[in-house]
């Protein structure tokens, strides 16, 4: 990640820690969408002007496109070792969830916020191409890595069941997003997704 010393376009020291704004960034994006943000409130939380902004981020749309590739970066880094690490399917998969559960709720304590990529973006993806590219492209990698998984741990199951199980873990990993920001309490969510974890696991175990 860059960082305050970093020369920016113009030969110039930036002056600002772009860690602490990318976080404040994410956090109005997160609360308020792409579509009702505008460049002000951006500037209010992250005390920069708009010069300042254009010259270290790009318009509206790169600051948003670039949150969201920080945050799934973020989520790669801190998640996807269980998919490596697991001693099964099973456990992979709810370390996985688990994982996301935590983040979700810990950015609005009990009133979970979701996820800016899959919670958030969603909203703003059919009218905005590059955003719509975006989700699909991270779709893909969760997808990819759930069959990789799978196929890790039973080498010889039978694509269709392969298949299946890829599905169904990936409806729930979306359906994560939509039920924290829809209110629902954190345990109702982890009891729910640990029933999905056990069926979607009884198909390949």
């Amino acid at each position: 990640m860059r960082n305050g010393t970093e020369m920016n376009k113009r030969g110039r020291p930036r002056q600002f820690d772009e860690d602490a704004v990318n976080e404040a960034m994410q956090d109005l994006f997160l609360r308020q969408g792409f579509a009702a943000t505008s460049l002000d409130d951006i500037a209010k939380v992250t005390s920069l002007n708009r010069p300042s902004l254009y010259r270290a981020f790009g318009n509206k749309e790169d600051m948003y496109l670039g949150c969201l590739r920080h945050r799934t970066e973020e989520l790669a880094a801190e998640l996807g070792g269980v998919f490596v690490e697991a001693e099964s399917f099973e456990a992979a998969l709810w370390g996985f969830y688990a994982g996301l559960i935590e983040y979700y709720y810990e950015a609005g304590d009990d009133r979970g916020l979701g996820c800016l990529v899959f919670s958030n973006a969603i909203a703003d993806a059919p009218s905005n191409d590059q955003i719509r590219a975006y989700l699909g492209e991270t779709l893909e990698r969760v997808r990819r890595a759930i069959t990789r998984c799978v196929q890790k741990h039973h080498p010889d199951c039978p694509d269709a069941q392969l298949n299946a199980a890829t599905e169904l873990a990936l409806s729930v990993f979306l359906s994560l997003g939509t039920r924290t920001r829809s209110g629902q309490e954190r345990a109702s969510v982890e009891c729910a997704t640990r029933a999905s974890v056990k069926a979607i696991a009884g198909l390949v175990g």
